[in-house]
């Protein structure tokens, strides 16, 4: 439910917001017993990923009840659009979800073949969308050049097109950026060094400012694009081996909750704190404890740079 929703009169949407809040920063420690309280009720209350996807899940879970998502038509047996729309995306980006995310999508039908057979699907159906435009194109150029005759006189614009020669393409920029875009990737470059200096990674929120730069946005694209490019069968790109020289986890094939909360228990540590998971410290009923507990008890799921 969003923070907005209220039953009975009581703001149970803002509430549940607030103990997500608590539960993720830890900066108001939750009372004990609570968080697992509403555990009991809903294990995904507060999922590591962002709200929205579960509550697309749970809306796709709801459209797909006793039907097939049948991947191989376009899912086109279910009525809601935009769960439609969603799956497409969590087939495209099958392979950078969690295993969670992936048992959940397992449970209305979306296994790691229907997602394979959603990615087929797609690249079949541009492919003959591109042909019928093409063909679509080709058509109507080849009736209007017939409806014109041989004599249609050409245009004093296409003419002075036709007379001057293509100008020469500049070759690509080793870094794979316009010599004209390098100043602004140096500029931020330097504060993702600056920035990684101080924290000791690359794994900013997408909100962070640094000295008035808006750095976490700046690393979202990179990542944004590096993994469109891996969708897309193509290679990394030149210039983001800069940014892994600075932060070999920059981009982690997992989510980027993960590791943030696995810099909390790298900083936990080395400040010197209590530390001893088998004794359940810190307390589960931290954000940090919640997600060292999970990671054990997760252990033989993880991958193998986890």
């Amino acid at each position: 439910m969003t923070s907005a929703t209220v039953h009975d009169g009581f703001r149970l949407g803002q509430w549940l917001a607030n103990q997500r809040n608590y539960q993720r920063t830890g900066n108001r420690p939750m009372p004990a017993g609570r968080a697992q309280a509403l555990t009991a009720i809903d294990p995904w209350w507060c999922p590591p990923w962002h709200l929205t996807w579960q509550r697309y899940y749970y809306r796709a879970r709801d459209a797909a009840a006793g039907r097939r998502p049948q991947a191989e038509n376009g899912f086109n047996v279910l009525d809601d659009s935009g769960v439609v729309d969603w799956l497409w995306r969590q087939c495209a980006t099958y392979d950078e979800l969690s295993e969670e995310q992936r048992q959940l999508l397992a449970g209305i039908g979306i296994t790691t073949e229907v997602a394979r057979t959603a990615r087929e699907h797609a690249r079949t159906a541009s492919k003959r969308s591109a042909a019928t435009l093409a063909a679509d194109g080709e058509d109507k150029v080849g009736n209007a050049r017939r409806a014109a005759g041989p004599a249609a006189p050409r245009g004093r614009r296409r003419t002075r097109r036709a007379a001057k020669p293509e100008r020469p393409r500049e070759p690509g920029s080793r870094l794979g950026h316009r010599p004209d875009l390098r100043p602004g990737f140096e500029t931020a470059l330097a504060h993702a060094r600056s920035w990684h200096a101080e924290h000791g990674h690359l794994a900013a929120p997408r909100d962070t400012l640094h000295d008035g730069y808006p750095l976490g946005w700046w690393l979202f694209s990179q990542r944004n694009r590096a993994k469109d490019r891996a969708r897309r069968g193509l290679p990394p790109s030149p210039h983001l081996t800069e940014l892994t020289s600075i932060d070999s986890w920059w981009n982690p094939p997992w989510d980027l909750h993960w590791q943030r909360n696995y810099y909390r228990a790298r900083d936990h540590i080395k400040a010197g704190r209590p530390f001893d998971p088998e004794a359940r410290i810190p307390a589960p009923s931290t954000v940090l404890g919640t997600w060292i507990t999970r990671a054990c008890l997760q252990y033989d799921q993880l991958q193998l740079g986890q």
